[in-house]
């Protein structure tokens, strides 16, 4: 099964909905950094335990119709004990 490609803010905030309920959330992040004066983020991937529809997204941060709140909002004060890969790379 292919993971979905969020373009828009409203589906990105539907997922985050769902999110905000699981257990946990897991996200990795890619971005761009050749040719360019700081890292420019290229894709955000998303994943919830199995058994959650969908469990695992990808979201299109350069899709012209998207807010990207919604994810560091979902990892604000709400207590989930949240997983990432290279996490320095993520907060920068």
């Amino acid at each position: 099964m292919t993971a979905p490609i969020l373009t828009t803010t409203a589906a990105l905030e539907a997922f985050c909905d769902r999110a905000a309920r699981a257990a946990f959330i897991t996200l990795d992040t890619e971005f761009v950094r050749e040719k360019t004066y700081r890292p420019v983020l290229c894709l955000l991937q998303m994943a919830l335990p199995t058994g959650t529809e969908p469990d695992a997204v990808l979201v299109d941060p350069l899709a012209g119709d998207i807010d990207l709140k919604s994810p560091p909002a979902l990892a604000r004060g709400r207590g989930l004990p949240d997983y990432g890969h290279a996490g320095g790379q993520d907060i920068e």
